[in-house]
């Protein structure tokens, strides 16, 4: 009898990843039909593979502003800035936000449809949300003018995972929806990496998570542990420092940062970015960490060389290579998850290390600089315009919810770099995961599968739009 209910058990769980159809509703797409290295497509003896993409001017114009975003007037240090992301009119301020995000993971909460669900499978209940999320959001501290306060101005001491509500649980829509489930908990917003300016803006009740705001504008919920208060002798230190040294940036992820000692206090990411040290041919850096008063003080420590530059980068198609190729193959992080990009993650960390700043959602990262909209184009006339005014490494391509790098032609086809979950076909009955940081061709449909739909499908991606990174506004 055992036997027969595990049996039946077994065949309960496999039922759950088969569609109606028969077809699995996890496949995965056999990528490997598709040289996974940029050199494969980028000629390393090709005439331009060392020359500048970008005119000096244009990327001095870019890294001061990315500069004035990272400790300047457009950053979380900054007075009048924080002020005005801080008080926004209704329903855009941040009281009418997290009640909208309450009530937006807590509906159908207690229901036969339940909508919110946790890691075990089980759906959150309404008491859940009502005793240990609300009353720790502490509401009525936001039911005012927020004023600037010098003293909360802070850093990450630590890489961090940003949230939409005071919890580390992941919440998950309905896993039986094909496109739900893991990966994509709806709590987790974005990275924060080690050294980024901060903003505190309020404290849950329990004091263990602070509200903060980042340079990027974003309002999220983050540790406490993992951030410290910044003093205007630090800052004042912090600026003198890059004065006098520049900012170093890292170029590869997974970078081990050591102290003097040569043991690993912390990680880097690509496109995190320290104040340098030049010292016995050797590139340091600053970092911050927590004294016992809660404020942050910098300590020096050393980067392997290869895995850590001079900011910026130039923008030459060998710099692009080094800065993504590493990247290839890491899997795909939705909001950042677990330190993994998603698409628009990606591509804000690969434009950092040139000193390109880029939003962190990718409908805004798409306005960033002038913008050809062929969306009125079929799919095949949408392929061969890319093809055809594309400029390689230096043009973003924008749909509906994702954003790729055009990386030029190959074959007489355009490629682009991006980091993407997967595709669906017409009827949305499964997924084919892709699920990591990739380099593909866009086709009108993949002769490994030609039911899923195309990347620049006219009738089910109603927005294509390519935007130019190389030009003023």
């Amino acid at each position: 009898m055992k036997k027969i209910s595990l049996l039946i058990f077994v065949f309960l769980i496999q039922s759950c990843h088969i569609t109606n159809n028969g077809k699995n509703r996890v496949q995965i797409f056999p990528l490997t039909n598709y040289a996974q290295n940029l050199n494969y497509y980028i000629d390393p003896k090709s005439n331009d593979y060392n020359s500048p993409l970008l005119q000096n001017a244009i990327q001095q114009e870019k890294v001061d502003a990315y500069k004035e975003r990272f400790f300047g007037e457009q950053s979380p240090w900054a007075k009048e800035f924080v002020i005005n992301a801080i008080n926004k009119p209704s329903p855009k301020d941040i009281l009418s936000i997290e009640n909208l995000l309450l009530e937006k993971f807590k509906a159908e909460c207690d229901t036969k449809h339940p909508k919110s669900f946790s890691f075990n499978f089980r759906p959150y209940t309404c008491a859940w949300f009502e005793n240990k999320i609300k009353p720790n959001l502490n509401l009525t501290q936001f039911n005012k003018y927020l004023d600037f306060n010098p003293e909360n101005r802070a850093i990450a001491v630590e890489n961090i995972s940003a949230r939409s509500l005071p919890t580390n649980s992941p919440l998950y829509f309905n896993y039986n929806q094909v496109g739900e489930g893991y990966p994509f908990d709806k709590l987790q917003i974005t990275s924060i990496w080690l050294g980024t300016p901060l903003y505190i803006v309020g404290k849950s009740k329990d004091k263990k998570w602070s509200l903060i705001l980042t340079n990027s504008d974003i309002v999220t919920w983050v540790p406490s542990y993992s951030i410290a208060r910044v003093s205007c002798e630090f800052i004042e230190r912090y600026k003198k420092i890059v004065v006098k040294n520049g900012l170093r940036v890292i170029i590869q992820p997974e970078t081990p940062i050591k102290n003097n000692l040569g043991k690993i206090v912390n990680i880097g990411y690509t496109g995190s970015l320290y104040p340098g040290q030049y010292l016995n041919n050797i590139n340091k850096i600053f970092y911050p960490v927590m004294l016992k008063n809660g404020y942050a003080k910098l300590k020096v420590a050393k980067i392997n060389q290869g895995k850590i530059a001079f900011f910026p980068l130039v923008a030459t198609p060998k710099n692009f290579v080094n800065v993504i190729n590493p990247l290839l193959g890491r899997p795909y992080g939705w909001g950042g998850l677990y330190f993994f990009n998603d698409c628009s993650l990606e591509l804000k960390a690969i434009f950092s290390t040139f000193g390109i700043w880029l939003p962190r959602n990718s409908a805004e990262q798409s306005k960033e600089g002038v913008m050809l909209n062929l969306s009125s184009l079929g799919t095949q006339e949408r392929l061969e315009a890319l093809a055809k005014y594309g400029r390689k490494f230096l043009t973003l391509v924008y749909i509906q919810g994702h954003i790729m790098l055009y990386i030029g032609n190959y074959n007489n086809t355009p490629w682009i770099h991006n980091n993407i979950w997967g595709f669906r076909p017409e009827d949305n009955s499964y997924r084919s995961i892709i699920g990591q940081s990739s380099l593909m061709p866009l086709l009108k449909y993949y002769p490994e599968n030609p039911e899923l739909i195309s990347i620049a499908n006219d009738k089910y991606r109603d927005k294509f739009i390519i935007t130019y990174l190389d030009e003023k506004f």
